[in-house]
């Protein structure tokens, strides 16, 4: 009876501290996504902008000022903080890129995520930008709601893009593919 009880209090006490650490790992996600956007928001206010959409990819931000087409991206997850401003009236096309880890391809594709997404962005000068983010290390489960998010930006900015310029003698758009 005794080493029941025992058993019986190792147990719980195993799992309170277990309970202390999820919640501690939760707070503290919670404050560095608090943090971030309040810095997000006072850069985005020194430029001007008002978001129309905002949403928090792992550790990027992402936000879109529609009135002006411009789209304002922050990545934390590298050691300094990088900024990128794009302005979407330049941008011919915008894609979701899905990247795979080799070991984990097969069950990643059964699932239709990815470990990591990005947004490729292609100029009307032909240069190609792509803004990677969402890159998952250590929780599978995240992936379908990243590789969701990738395709939802690109569908959102894609109709915010500019009209291609059609060939006054065919009807048809130059420089499409």
């Amino acid at each position: 009876m005794d080493s029941f009880l025992v058993l019986l209090l190792v147990i719980s006490c195993i799992v309170v501290v277990c309970l202390l650490l999820i919640i501690h790992d939760r707070n503290r996600r919670l404050r560095h996504e608090k943090l971030l956007l309040k810095a997000f928001s006072e850069r985005a206010s020194q430029r001007g902008m008002i978001f129309t959409s905002l949403e928090i990819v792992e550790k990027c931000v992402l936000g879109l000022d529609g009135t002006q087409r411009q789209l304002l991206i922050w990545d934390s997850s590298v050691n300094a903080l990088e900024e990128v401003l794009i302005d979407l009236s330049t941008v011919r096309r915008c894609m979701a890129r899905h990247h795979f880890n080799r070991c984990y391809e097969k069950l990643l594709v059964d699932m239709e995520a990815s470990d990591s997404c990005s947004l490729v962005f292609e100029f009307f000068d032909g240069t190609i930008k792509e803004i990677r983010f969402g890159i998952v290390e250590d929780d599978i489960s995240q992936l379908r709601d990243i590789s969701i998010k990738a395709s939802k930006w690109a569908l959102l900015l894609s109709q915010l893009l500019p009209a291609m310029p059609a060939d006054d003698s065919t009807g048809r758009l130059l420089n499409a593919s």
